[in-house]
């Protein structure tokens, strides 16, 4: 059995170094330096299989930083004009590729300040959400909700928390996010909890919500986090007069 294999040469002298460049389209993104740049095409190989999850597999090398990236494929067919009418070719373009070109959210400095967890969980539950790990990052993303909340409850210093009730592991997040002053804050907060809940159990209790939600309700959380936190910088400026 025979794989249709295809090289690159630098010097041009294979006669498949033209059929890569002509059939394979790969994004100038660079998977580890994130560098838009040339991805020199290495190798390619061709699945022949029915069964095959993708249609081929190539390795690509940045002309940056010279890593090395692996590429799933998927088949695609293009028409080109032609004094004969249309000619049909067949092409090749990167549906994955490991590592993943994802890049991190960024997050306000008012935001790391208080929870650097928070950001660090958020953005490894997001690397699994985009290398196709869709059943487990809902865990990460409540996972990153809960260490927010709980630092966020630090930063506010209330008279009725304290730090060794917030650290202890017998204390849920419900409690925790029950003593949250701000109603939207609060709100927002216990909507993720519950579909965080969700990505962890059996049979889900809210199934019309999925993890593009947690996410969108996450966002709303950080939004009231650093509203309040300009809030409070404009108050202690007013403090001063």
């Amino acid at each position: 059995m025979e794989f249709p294999l295809y090289y690159y040469d630098e010097d041009e002298h294979l006669p498949e170094k033209q059929a890569l460049d002509e059939i394979l389209e790969i994004d100038p993104i660079c998977c580890h330096c994130k560098n838009t740049g040339v991805q020199v095409p290495l190798v390619m190989v061709e699945n022949i299989s029915d069964n095959d999850e993708y249609d081929g597999y190539a390795f690509t090398a940045c002309h940056l930083c010279k890593c090395t990236s692996m590429h799933y494929l998927i088949q695609f067919t293009t028409e080109t004009p032609s004094i004969h009418g249309i000619d049909y070719g067949r092409q090749f373009k990167v549906t994955k590729s490991f590592p993943s070109r994802a890049f991190d959210r960024e997050f306000s400095d008012e935001v790391s300040k208080i929870s650097k967890d928070f950001i660090d969980i958020y953005n490894q539950s997001k690397e699994a959400e985009n290398t196709g790990l869709d059943k487990i990052a809902g865990m990460g993303y409540r996972k990153a909700t809960e260490f927010l909340v709980t630092d966020y409850l630090k930063w506010i210093k209330l008279e009725d928390v304290d730090n060794q009730w917030l650290e202890n592991p017998k204390t849920p997040l419900a409690a925790k996010i029950a003593k949250i002053p701000n109603e939207k804050t609060r709100d927002v907060s216990k909507a993720i909890s519950y579909l965080g809940n969700d990505e962890t159990h059996y049979t889900r209790r809210h199934p019309e919500y999925d993890v593009q939600f947690i996410k969108a309700f996450i966002s709303v959380l950080v939004t009231e986090i650093e509203s309040e936190i300009t809030y409070r910088e404009a108050k202690n400026l007013l403090s001063k007069k």
